[in-house]
């Protein structure tokens, strides 16, 4: 009953988080010149490495260009073996597993179907009896994401929806944050090596914005669903999220597993091996 209570006041206060307004309101708050005075503090608060940073972070302007940074030459060592399948992002993996003979997947005790994430029944079928794994990108986190594996980005699809936190506070008390959220569909067909050439399933890497401006850049075109297949190398920049975000890898059957070494609360980053393509 308390817990009810508590979950439902917390529903409230998120609330205006998804309104237009207060993500207008809150770029302008972290795009601001001003906001480079909060820097150390924002720095301190979410355990922000300096050394890894493309600039020191005092030439960064504004709270929104720091969250938004590159990182300097080589701070992200890739995994090149041809099989492996390395993270996309830095981030806390947050759920993985399999996905059932309906097509479900289970995320922190909820369960949700993969054509509800996809929105598409018929897409979802190739992902039936295959794999996942879920990735949280903390506040701190650098929040570009990068190609798994070699590939083609080969169809995309923006959803549009609400701008909720992702936080463990929020999954407890917001169901289905992962469908009601902003969220980019992206098809990547592997090309592990050069007989691969269209026979593989294309895995499903889902980009999932949070709250206030929480938005989705991508160097590909995001803006149709059938667009010209674009060549990314292992590790080469697929894009980045302006401010909070998830990434949810959905794996085809047969054709690729997690490794045991990825597992339930691990922190992972960019070029880190997380499964591995089958023969």
């Amino acid at each position: 009953m308390i817990f009810s209570f508590l979950t439902i006041i917390h529903n409230l206060l998120l609330w205006p988080l998804t309104w237009a307004k207060s993500a207008a309101i809150a770029y302008r708050i972290v795009s601001s010149p001003y906001s480079r005075f909060f820097i150390p503090l924002y720095s301190f608060v979410y355990r922000i490495n300096p050394e890894e940073a493309e600039l020191p972070l005092s030439e960064y302007p504004t709270i929104l260009s720091l969250f938004q940074r590159k990182l300097a030459a080589n701070a992200r060592p890739i995994d090149y073996h041809e099989d492996i399948i390395v993270s996309p992002v830095d981030g806390i993996v947050t759920a993985m597993g399999g996905v059932s003979s309906e097509t479900t997947m289970l995320v922190k005790e909820e369960t949700y179907k993969v054509r509800d994430l996809l929105q598409s029944r018929k897409a979802a079928r190739a992902y039936q009896g295959g794999s996942y794994i879920i990735i949280y990108m903390p506040a701190g986190a650098y929040h570009h994401v990068h190609s798994p594996f070699d590939g083609l980005v080969i169809w995309t699809r923006l959803i549009k929806g609400q701008h909720y936190p992702l936080n463990a506070l929020a999954q407890k008390s917001v169901s289905k944050l992962y469908i009601r959220n902003t969220r980019q569909i992206n098809f990547l067909q592997p090309l592990v090596n050069q007989d691969d050439a269209g026979k593989r399933t294309p895995v499903a890497l889902i980009q999932v914005a949070s709250s206030l401006v929480g938005t989705i850049v991508n160097r590909f075109s995001s803006d149709s669903l059938e667009i010209e297949p674009s060549f990314f190398k292992k590790g080469e920049e697929l894009g980045y999220f302006t401010f909070g975000s998830t990434v949810a890898l959905v794996f085809p059957p047969g054709d690729v597993e997690l490794i045991r070494q990825t597992r339930l609360g691990q922190t992972l980053r960019v070029g880190e091996p997380i499964a591995r393509f089958l023969p």
